[in-house]
């Protein structure tokens, strides 16, 4: 439990009538045993939501393989959905989609590319791959290319920027005739600060790489280890300017038109998107959930907490996951934001899952 929630939500995310976010609950946050997993896992197989999701498979890949990169239809967007919803490679879908994208997306310099022409590498698409890649169990020379690839890319600030694409002109060439634009004349310009959405994508990324456990499928780090000197100057980028949670510090290196609105307002990320609670979640990754920069937005999101102890899907922007819950009141809140919330106070050591150390309430055993 935590002095920070009314009530804690952990049972009605467990709800046997939900095996995907039952799955992702023991998985995520409680960090079960593998063990006692594998039922969990074959009646999210089972369930509704995922059958209708690996129906859409053409030529035994998840979407529309022709046009991969598209957004809500393509390989790439059902291929990341499916992962975020507790599928990995141990599904033919999901290990030939992920093969399939591996080897349209990476470049020989270890970075991703759109489908865009000429092929240029982009720092938010490599980070945003990469992570799903990971996430679905991918272990090859390939993921620690990618991974040198965002690293050599850091640049002084901390953060990261590299995208062909940067104002209307670029938008406008990608989508009406899939060029890659200009934007990378930004890259060695020290007076242009990174992009807010490349630097939390490549840092998720490289979290998830450096501490991945085959017990630890979210693979953030103990904030008692310590990070890495890379790790810690992304974090101080996004710390820096009070995890863009105040819009007197909008992100100036990305087209303004695909900002969101508020970056408080909570969502669900999947490409190229940031809400606060994501940067509490990198800040609390990295042991800096203590900072005097984390306030503002922490107490931002105690203030929009349920009676339920649960909060809202208050943001859909393109990028972001559309929640559709036939199961559960919208009264009640989101199960996929609320343990986005969870998983973040228990990174950071204030929150302790009831039950966590028994069988009641959850039908399993915490690892040791």
């Amino acid at each position: 439990m935590s002095k920070y929630l009314l009530t804690d939500p952990v049972n009605w995310l467990l709800d046997p009538s939900d095996p995907v976010m039952r799955y992702l609950t023991l998985r995520d946050l409680l960090k079960v045993r593998p063990s006692d997993l594998e039922e969990p896992f074959q009646r999210l197989i089972e369930s509704h939501e995922i059958q209708n999701l690996l129906q859409d498979t053409r030529d035994g890949l998840l979407g529309d393989h022709k046009n991969y990169d598209t957004p809500s239809r393509g390989t790439l967007w059902l291929f990341a959905i499916a992962v975020l919803s507790g599928l990995d490679c141990r599904l033919p879908a999901i290990k030939k989609s992920a093969e399939f994208l591996l080897e349209r997306t990476q470049l020989a310099s270890g970075g991703f590319s759109p489908a865009w022409k000429p092929l240029r590498e982009d720092a938010c698409f490599t980070g945003d791959v990469l992570r799903y890649l990971l996430l679905a169990g991918c272990q090859n020379s390939a993921m620690e290319t990618g991974i040198r690839w965002i690293e050599s890319h850091q640049r002084q600030d901390g953060g990261w920027l590299h995208s062909p694409v940067f104002d209307f002109r670029d938008l406008a060439g990608y989508l009406m005739l899939r060029r890659s634009g200009r934007g990378l004349y930004r890259e060695g310009d020290s007076g242009i600060p990174s992009c807010l959405f490349a630097t939390s994508t490549c840092l998720s990324t490289l979290l998830l790489f450096q501490y991945r456990d085959k017990n630890d499928a979210q693979g953030y780090p103990d904030p008692g280890r310590g990070t890495s000197p890379i790790l810690e100057k992304a974090a101080g980028f996004i710390l820096r300017a009070g995890l863009f949670h105040n819009a007197s510090h909008p992100p100036t290196a990305r087209y303004k038109r695909l900002w969101n609105r508020d970056f408080s307002l909570l969502g669900l990320p999947v490409f190229s998107q940031y809400d606060t609670l994501l940067g509490l979640h990198l800040a609390a990754a990295t042991g800096h959930f203590s900072d005097h920069q984390c306030t503002e937005a922490f107490n931002a999101l105690l203030s929009k907490q349920s009676m339920q102890g649960t909060w809202y899907l208050e943001t859909s922007e393109r990028g972001m996951l559309t929640e559709k819950d036939p199961v559960i009141p919208a009264s009640r809140g989101s199960k996929r934001v609320t343990l986005r919330v969870l998983i973040m106070m228990k990174e950071g050591g204030i929150y302790d899952p009831v039950n966590i150390g028994s069988n009641e309430g959850t039908g399993v055993s915490r690892q040791s």
